[in-house]
């Protein structure tokens, strides 16, 4: 339902320096008239597929299968790539032990490498992978129903597989958007933790990443807790983020 940042993401990519790709836009139930701007663009390099809504996660995966490329590139339909963007990063992937390329990232003009020393996030708003390797892992885990820690649980799973570089001359610009009205996102950090809890404790709880900034986002790990039913996570979580809040009011 962004068919204005649609566009300007699509212009972004058609005048890119690397000429040998595709772009594939997977509609994931769009209620505004995304679909008929969609179906009205003619260029070749363009493949548009819809399907109801079942979220991110499976919409990517549907997008993966139908790739015919060996490097599969992913940004969200509000970001603006540069016009080296696939250049830049297909030549990474020279490197046989090269699963992944995570770009650089700017949201108002902050670069997410900069603002992360963790390697935490692995944002499918500017990251590559092998096909192969996607298909090995089984691609994104569809229980991640919102666009939040289903990137940071494919990646954990690739790395078992190789090398995912941080490229800093892969750039995307991003705009910001306000998690506090989107809660139920913070549920994905329960299905995380579930998954890969030493991972989860180190990077992203002991490694200093204040996701949850704001109490009512903790709404979204209680919602987490009902929908996944695990417990254990939500005590952990919580647990961290409130003696980070005490100790820095000390």
């Amino acid at each position: 339902n962004r068919k204005e940042k649609l566009k300007k993401c699509i212009n972004s990519l058609l005048v890119q320096t690397y000429k040998n790709y595709e772009i594939i836009i997977v509609d994931d139930g769009s209620t505004d008239n995304t679909s008929s701007f969609c179906t009205s663009l003619k260029n070749p390099k363009i493949r548009y597929f819809r399907q109801q809504n079942t979220g991110p996660a499976e919409a990517r995966n549907k997008g993966i299968n139908l790739a015919e490329g060996e490097i599969i590139g992913f940004i969200d339909d509000d970001c603006i790539a540069q016009k080296n963007y696939i250049e830049n990063a297909v030549k990474y992937f020279k490197d046989d032990r090269v699963v992944g390329v995570e770009g650089r990232t700017f949201f108002n003009g902050v670069a997410y490498l900069e603002k992360n020393k963790e390697f935490v996030g692995f944002m499918t708003c500017n990251i590559f992978y092998r096909k192969a390797s996607l298909k090995k892992v089984g691609g994104f885990d569809k229980r991640f129903l919102y666009p939040l820690r289903e990137d940071t649980d494919l990646a954990w799973r690739i790395k078992t597989l190789g090398k995912i570089l941080r490229a800093a001359d892969v750039i995307v610009y991003h705009p910001e958007y306000d998690k506090k009205k989107h809660w139920r996102m913070y549920s994905s950090d329960v299905l995380l933790y579930s998954k890969f809890p030493q991972n989860y404790v180190k990077f992203t709880l002991e490694g200093g990443t204040t996701f949850v900034k704001n109490p009512i986002n903790w709404l979204g790990l209680f919602y987490g807790v009902k929908k996944y039913k695990k417990r254990y996570p939500l005590i952990k979580i919580l647990g961290y983020n409130i003696i980070r809040k005490w100790k820095s009011g000390l």
